[in-house]
């Protein structure tokens, strides 16, 4: 439950960098961070990265991975998440980068990925955040209830502390949603549970 925004490094790793290390992040946001390489995030040294429910947008690399750069034979692995308008200038390794030469490997399921990305259950799409300055999700958003159906349907809240999982397109099914924020189910009112439209 941490936001990392506004880091800027001339190295590497703009919001997080890994070294020999294991890491764990649920409901995290990396938004607006810049480095040479791994904007969001960079691994190396056989760091093991799981992220979960978490949300990469506008981060940027001058070279490599605008979200998450994995290197030095380490591991990252990531669900129910969402990356977008993650940029790197101006080469094309785009925002996930992986170092396979090295040993290393990056698993992506059940995430929207701008530019799609190979895995069960990921998604290419408009995430339609609330706003340029809100990355909480319109009621439209194609992230509501796609996540891991096998996610646990108690004992987990969002960001802002609110209920995983919500029925947040009120079809009767409850599934979690991908991004770091849960869209919650719409009261009688029209309005959901945290009060969003």
């Amino acid at each position: 439950n941490t936001l990392f925004r506004f880091n800027r490094t001339l190295d590497l790793g703009g919001g997080m960098y890994n070294e020999s290390t294991t890491v764990n992040l649920t409901n995290c946001i990396f938004w607006e961070n810049i480095a040479v390489s791994g904007g969001g995030i960079f691994n190396e040294a056989r760091t093991t990265l799981t992220v979960s429910s978490s949300t990469f947008n506008e981060n940027y690399a001058e070279e490599y991975a605008a979200a998450i750069h994995t290197a030095g034979g380490s591991s990252t692995t990531v669900t129910n998440s969402i990356f977008w308008e993650d940029m790197t200038f101006p080469s094309p390794a785009g925002m996930l980068f992986n170092h396979g030469y090295s040993g290393s490997t990056t698993t992506i399921n059940y995430s929207l990925v701008r530019r799609g990305y190979a895995g069960t259950g990921n998604i290419n799409r408009d995430p339609l955040f609330v706003g340029w300055e809100d990355l909480h999700l319109q009621s439209a958003s194609p992230c509501i209830d796609s996540g891991d159906p096998a996610s646990p349907l108690t004992g987990s809240t969002d960001f802002e502390g609110f209920d995983r999982i919500s029925d947040g397109n009120n079809d009767g099914v409850a599934v979690i949603d991908m991004g770091a924020y849960e869209r919650q189910r719409l009261c009688g009112n029209g309005l959901s549970d945290s009060g969003e439209q």
